[in-house]
Order: structure tokens, then sequence, then C-alpha cells
């Protein structure tokens, strides 16, 4: 982006360019939109017994 910047608008962008901060640009996208769908999604071991979900009382180890 800086890089960008620093030339102005004046100057045009060779295409070869143009396509790869597009592919940068929509990896971070994917890897934004990823991080959420992760930290979001509902992990079993992040639930409370409250939830309806208990552990079996003999343990963890059967």
């Amino acid at each position: 982006k800086k890089l960008i910047e620093s030339a102005g608008e004046q100057v045009p962008l060779p295409k070869p360019l143009v396509t790869l901060l597009d592919a940068i640009s929509s990896r971070q996208s994917n890897i934004i939109k990823r991080a959420h769908l992760i930290t979001n999604r509902n992990m079993s071991f992040f639930r409370r017994s409250s939830d309806g979900y208990r552990r079996k009382p003999s343990g963890w180890n059967n």
C-alpha cells in the first residue's frame, strides 16, 4: 500500500502488480474470515456443565 501511495495516482500500475495486490488482499480477507469462524465456533471443551453437557462421572480416561 505504501508503494502505491508513494507513486501517487498519476502513474498507472503494471497489471501483474495489480493482480498480486488483489491476491494479497483476498488472502488477508479469507484469513480474517476463517479466524472469526474458528473463534466463534462453539467448541465442546469451552462449554460448562450448565449447558447440558456433562463429563462422565468416571473421569476423562475411559
